[in-house]
């Protein structure tokens, strides 16, 4: 969106790789996830003017991914399989800032809102390896669920989940692996620092 008269354009984004170009509307692909810094410096005969964006860019893996929600002032997955994202409970909102810094890439929660994904085939995890990373941020001392794949709700019903709080004590992040067989959980049990 430069104004003037702008007669040339230099692009240099920078993170896991570094790419450039010369193009008014450059399209660059990545091979290496995470965010990226983008430079742009526009000039014409008389003037330049250059302008830079820390962690303006996010790249997200598509190999194997499941699901990525950023929460880009709303609850959509941008990855590769457009699962379809609902807010449940009404009370979760997208204006606060990140980690980074940039307004509107955070969810806040009420307490007794959530976020849901339709079933899809690409979160049944079955028996497979599978990763399920997340950030968050919380002053509650409160238990409180912040990830779960759940066909019922009940023991021996296929389902796993990671809650926070989980007794307050011995167990201050719970995660739960469960089958028609059994379950194994994982106990952390003090506050990381």
């Amino acid at each position: 969106m430069s104004v003037g008269s702008v007669s040339a354009w230099e692009w240099k984004v920078e993170g896991a790789e570094t790419v450039t170009s010369n193009e008014q509307h450059p399209e660059f692909t990545f091979a290496q996830a995470g965010r990226y810094k983008v430079t742009l410096t526009v000039r014409n005969p008389y003037n330049s003017s250059t302008k830079s964006a820390n962690g303006y860019l996010l790249v997200v893996p598509s190999g194997d991914l499941s699901a990525f929600l950023p929460f880009n002032n709303m609850p959509e997955d941008a990855g590769p399989n457009a699962i379809e994202v609902s807010a449940v409970g009404g009370g979760v909102t997208f204006t606060d800032a990140d980690r980074f810094g940039a307004a509107g890439r955070t969810a806040t929660f009420n307490g007794s809102s959530g976020i849901k994904l339709a079933d899809h085939a690409a979160t049944n995890f079955g028996t497979g390896d599978y990763t399920v990373a997340l950030w968050m941020k919380s002053s509650s001392a409160t238990r409180m669920m912040l990830w779960q794949e759940s066909g019922r709700n009940g023991s021996k019903d296929n389902q796993t989940w990671l809650r926070l709080n989980d007794n307050g004590t011995d167990r201050q992040m719970r995660f739960c692996i469960e089958d028609g067989v059994g379950s194994t959980f994982v106990n952390l049990g003090a506050p990381a620092r």
